[in-house]
């Protein structure tokens, strides 16, 4: 196990109310000491014992709006010994995987110097057998569904989740814009699981007949085939944010980015988009931890955070089939499951 640190905002943030200045500032720091320095933020650091080998390390920071121009080079140079800090401690603590709030992450400082982080994917990744499971209980009989996946940025999630699907499925089709990689990459899994895999890059074709669609890249490349996708088809896209729109009973919509997703609504209304979960965790983290829901990261990504700190995977990594199963495994081994599927249910 790896210990890990989160860093948190102590105050409130309202993330519904955008300006000019709080899109591009978002939300900066006031500190309550006038000469903010890296030993001062030492002694905002908590230590909470999880388990007998795993320490979480709590950050928390105070902080405010601040919409002055003005003030942004102060702000700056304060952000800059933030991240000393932060350095620091994970330097002398031996800390490899930290983890900033959902309100930090609004801060263009940080974003800028740590750069997007996307907690909770893979988990949701590693759950989408757990998913469909769940969903299609006592509805549909899984392996005689269609399932197309499309491909994103990492052409190893799709092969990934077809080593993953295929003790569960017969069909599956694999929309890209490479067929070529995606056939010679496939071959071994048809010749060792007999599975019968279709890639295409047509689109109109591929998604006429799908019952399930994962989506791994852009959800707007499914909008302009509304017309095409039967009725009441899921859709699975993992979509990180916690702006929830709410459009009807028990259901919302999270939008990573308002612009590019403003199409979404175009989806047929009869289909569903599931797009993040609602996990339960242990009670005895809960006693611990239990603080940091909702307000600095959802109970996926907290799930996530701990479940990787288990099996010491690192902050960034890529899809992998070990992982991918290991995050599953210890999920179902640790006492969490799924209490709610998140998302979006588009009515006619």
């Amino acid at each position: 196990m790896n210990d890990v640190l989160l860093v948190i905002c102590s105050e409130d943030a309202n993330t519904e109310k955008c300006t000019f200045w709080s899109r591009g500032i978002s939300y900066v720091f006031k500190f309550f000491y006038n000469n903010i320095s890296v030993k001062g933020i030492w002694k905002k650091l908590n230590e909470v014992k999880v388990y007998d080998s795993l320490k979480v390390y709590l950050l928390e920071l105070p902080c405010t709006k601040l919409m002055k121009s003005y003030e942004l080079a102060v702000v700056s140079k304060k952000c800059d010994v933030i991240f000393a800090a932060i350095e620091d401690i994970r330097s002398k603590k031996g800390i490899e995987m930290f983890y900033l709030s959902k309100q930090l992450l609004n801060i263009s400082y940080f974003r800028s110097y740590y750069g997007e982080f996307s907690t909770g994917k893979l988990l949701f990744q590693a759950l989408i057998i757990e998913i469909l499971g769940n969903f299609y209980s006592n509805k549909a009989d899984i392996s005689k569904l269609d399932i197309v996946v499309i491909q994103g940025e990492n052409e190893y999630e799709v092969v990934n989740l077809i080593r993953m699907l295929y003790p569960v499925t017969k069909f599956i089709t694999v929309l890209t814009q490479d067929k070529t990689w995606f056939e010679n990459e496939l071959e071994d899994i048809y010749i060792k699981t007999g599975l019968s895999i279709s890639v295409m890059s047509d689109f109109e074709k591929g998604l006429k007949n799908a019952d399930i669609i994962i989506c791994y890249g852009d959800i707007n490349k499914i909008t302009a085939y509304t017309r095409l996708i039967k009725r009441g088809a899921m859709i699975l896209h993992y979509i990180y944010d916690d702006i929830l729109y709410k459009y009807g009973s028990g259901w919302g919509l999270n939008f990573l980015n308002r612009e590019r997703y403003s199409n979404i609504t175009e989806l047929d209304l009869d289909n569903i988009l599931i797009n993040d979960l609602e996990i339960h965790i242990p009670p005895s983290i809960i006693m611990k931890l239990g603080n940091l829901i909702p307000k600095h990261f959802n109970s996926l990504e907290l799930a996530e955070i701990l479940i990787k700190s288990q099996i010491s995977l690192p902050v960034n990594a890529k899809q992998r089939d070990p992982a991918l199963q290991d995050l599953a495994r210890v999920f179902n081994e640790g006492g969490y499951y799924i209490k709610q599927f998140k998302g979006f249910k588009l009515n006619k």
